[in-house]
């Protein structure tokens, strides 16, 4: 069935996107720190 065959694909797109959410997340914020914290530093 054609349908189902699409049902079957997002729950797969859907499955793969609440696994690597949390991931991607964590590296903009790690990267938005990083910068962040160049910014902090004093220039001399």
């Amino acid at each position: 069935n054609f349908y189902t065959d699409i049902q079957k694909h997002d729950f797969y797109k859907v499955s793969i996107a609440k696994i690597f959410t949390p991931y991607i997340t964590n590296i903009l914020h790690y990267f938005k720190n990083e910068r962040r914290g160049k910014d902090k530093r004093p220039t001399y």
